[in-house]
């Protein structure tokens, strides 16, 4: 709920005169304006005198929809009682939330060290309050009515900061050097985020691997019509990739675009050789290209086989395929297609990325320390790093098997592959 100025007027009919150019015969029943429809003949209540009445007002979430008179059907009623209860519910999450800002601002405003070694215990005391909040709320109403919320938790100007790492709850803009947490080892294959596609505006292919051994290298290449148009672009001396496993690379980019559709700014695919920098696979927004590292040559398929199965192994990614690196980096190609042409990306994005929060604060104790060997149980380590890579570990495992991907990728490619209906329609 609202507000309860938005109670009478939700789940109605109404012929859309604030928002499109309308005129026709109107008429006043219980002193709201009225007006026939000019399709159907009905009368409906105009939406400007819902409006002028209080429904959207500031902060207002209910939204509006079309509507075929025969066609389509009316949302059932919702119980006022259900409704006026999770309002509440959630009004004492944001007060909740509330006391988390004003502890972080707390720990930014002291300067003694006992004042902000007690300012922290307090921020940590008011996040565990908000996490166990939202767990008893949800066991009680038997179903997930609250989520962690980030953005609501959020200051500004300052980098709060708890024990040794990062605020989890204050991701930086821009990606800061990679520190492992506490919890990975050397052992671990898990690409730092500077050598990543974290931000898409940003990235840009390395010079050494601007010299293509083929003959197009001053071409502008097409993109990506299917599979038969991938002819693995040699980068930095990188060997051939072998016929079979170029053939079985196609067949993957063929069953991915099948379930996500297809890559239009994805126009070509290329090998390098592997420099040790524990980076198995490149997305490049600028050149609208993939480069897989370690796949050329005699010994191609048996490096890529061993590199995944030993990052699966210790966690690292969420899947042991000797696609999973190329999986993953298409996942990258998925998102820029998002945010390009998906009016509705930033509100998938926020949602995966409560998704991924509230991940993290499964696996969070109270001194603020993530127990990062147990989130191969769910996902990966890779995923936690950020929402990008949370998405790709998400996609690369959904695009493993489907049927058998676990419900935290299974989640997240749902959100993906939401209709813009489902946003239109939305109705609280």
């Amino acid at each position: 709920m609202c507000s309860k100025t938005c109670l009478p007027w939700q789940g109605r009919v109404y012929i859309n005169d604030a928002f499109t150019d309308w005129s026709g015969d109107t008429r006043y029943e219980d002193g709201v304006k009225y007006g026939r429809s000019q399709y159907c003949g009905k009368w409906f209540p105009l939406l400007s005198s819902a409006i002028a009445e209080g429904l959207f007002h500031p902060n207002c979430r209910h939204g509006i929809g079309l509507y075929i008179d025969g066609v389509t059907g009316l949302p059932k009623p919702m119980d006022n009682s259900d409704i006026e209860r999770r309002y509440k519910e959630e009004q004492h999450q944001r007060a909740l939330e509330r006391v988390v800002r004003k502890a972080k601002r707390r720990v930014e405003g002291f300067m003694e060290p006992a004042d902000i070694q007690k300012a922290k215990a307090d921020l940590r005391e008011a996040q565990k309050n908000v996490r166990e909040y939202i767990a008893e709320t949800n066991e009680k109403e038997g179903s997930t009515v609250l989520v962690r919320q980030p953005v609501q938790e959020k200051i500004y100007g300052g980098d709060v900061r708890i024990g040794s790492s990062a605020d989890p709850y204050e991701p930086p803009t821009k990606p800061a050097p990679f520190k492992p947490v506490e919890g990975f080892t050397a052992e671990v294959n898990i690409p730092a985020p500077e050598n990543q596609t974290v931000e898409y505006t940003e990235q840009k292919i390395p010079e050494r691997l601007k010299s293509a051994g083929t003959a197009e290298d001053d071409k502008e290449s097409d993109l990506l019509k299917g599979s038969a148009d991938i002819q693995f672009d040699r980068f930095d001396g990188s060997k051939a990739v072998q016929p079979e496993l170029a053939d079985e690379y196609r067949a993957e980019y063929d069953k991915f675009t099948e379930i996500f559709g297809e890559l239009p700014n994805l126009n070509g695919i290329g090998v390098a050789p592997y420099k040790g920098d524990k980076t198995f696979g490149q997305y490049f927004p600028e050149s609208r290209s993939i480069i897989i590292y370690g796949a050329g040559g005699s010994d191609g398929d048996k490096f890529i086989s061993q590199t995944a199965q030993n990052n699966k192994s210790v966690g690292g990614w969420s899947t042991g395929s000797k696609y999973h690196s190329f999986r993953h980096e298409l996942g990258h190609a998925l998102q820029m297609e998002h945010e390009i042409n998906d009016l509705n990306w930033q509100k998938k994005k926020e949602e995966i990325e409560a998704l991924r929060q509230a991940l993290v604060d499964s696996l969070t104790n109270d001194d603020g320390r993530v127990r990062i060997k147990e989130a191969k149980t769910r996902l990966s380590r890779y995923g936690l790093v950020n929402t990008k890579e949370f998405i790709s570990e998400c996609v690369a495992e959904y695009a493993n098997n489907p049927n058998k991907a676990r419900p935290t990728a299974k989640k997240v490619v749902a959100i993906l592959m939401r209709g813009d209906e489902y946003y239109v329609n939305v109705n609280t």
